[in-house]
């Protein structure tokens, strides 16, 4: 088959065509882009992470907020903590997310088991350690609140030191303890709660190597959620699923292909190109990330 439109990119219009067709046919209502939060890849038009909390006075304040580096792919979420000196507490650190995950924002194949994220940790200092810890909260009674107080889990994972350079972090379900044992059902109903709440906490402590960090840290974050497989920093040039070494409406046509085959179903197979995220189901998400791949140009 000759490739279609190889040395002339087709026009805006046809491709905005092909994606409202695509969300009409696939489903009603759900293609607002803003509603995707996890799998989070933070591109335009997706939701930031927002602030939660902060904790001893070796934290001065703290921010997140979209940025163009890329981290996974495309843009990423740009955290800058402000460390400083604490001459009382021996641990600081700030937790990023949200309490109230729900519907269209949740995004998990049936057989998750691990929560990923990537992050370009280049702004821990020399010789210091920072630790990602992961908190996940779940709505086991399904009252459509979280009350971690009463009657709903939270799940607590063991600190991951973060390494100079970009990394994916992949955290098996496994490597997440109950907070508190006497609250909750105690089951991993990640795959399943309707509402789930998420933190990602970045911790520093005067135990860990190095000590404290009392200067300013910027990390970048990127591509977190649940999936059903470890997650790899992608291609260079990943809407280039028909393998020509460039990006052609034939990728386009080849992804919405499988795209539709895999839709809506509990799973998609192991390398499902539709599975752009890599989430292990096909979803929305897929999408419009695969679209931001499609019109971003390669290397």
């Amino acid at each position: 088959m000759q490739p279609l439109f190889r040395h002339q990119p087709p026009r805006l219009p046809v491709v905005r065509s092909i994606l409202t067709a695509a969300c009409a046919a696939a489903m009603s209502g759900q293609c607002a882009h803003a509603q995707t939060l996890l799998p989070g890849d933070f591109e335009p038009g997706h939701p930031m992470l927002s602030k939660l909390y902060s904790y001893f006075g070796g934290v001065g304040s703290y921010s997140i907020e979209q940025s163009t580096q890329t981290c996974y792919f495309g843009q990423s979420a740009h955290a800058l903590i402000n460390f400083q000196h604490d001459a009382f507490f021996r641990s600081a650190g700030v937790g990023f997310g949200n309490y109230a995950l729900t519907g269209g924002m949740l995004s998990r194949a049936a057989d998750a088991s691990l929560f990923s994220i990537t992050i370009d940790a280049s702004g821990v200092p020399a010789g210091k350690q920072l630790a990602l810890i992961v908190t996940i909260q779940e709505d086991d009674n399904g009252d459509g609140v979280i009350d971690t107080l009463g009657d709903d889990d939270s799940w607590k994972s063991v600190p991951v030191m973060l390494l100079p350079g970009v990394h994916v972090y992949n955290i098996g379900y496994g490597a997440f303890a109950d907070v508190d044992p006497d609250v909750g059902n105690g089951v991993r109903n990640f795959n399943t709660a309707g509402v789930l709440g998420l933190v990602v906490e970045f911790q520093s402590k005067a135990a860990f190597p190095g000590g404290m960090i009392e200067t300013p840290v910027n990390l970048y974050l990127d591509h977190l959620g649940l999936f059903a497989n470890p997650q790899t920093i992608p291609a260079a040039c990943p809407a280039d699923v028909d393998g020509t070494g460039g990006v052609t409406v034939d990728d386009l046509f080849m992804f919405l292909e499988d795209w539709f085959a895999y839709f809506g179903l509990p799973a998609a197979p192991a390398g499902a190109i539709g599975d752009f995220d890599q989430s292990g189901a096909v979803g929305v998400a897929d999408l419009f990330d695969y679209l931001d791949a499609w019109f971003m140009p390669c290397p």
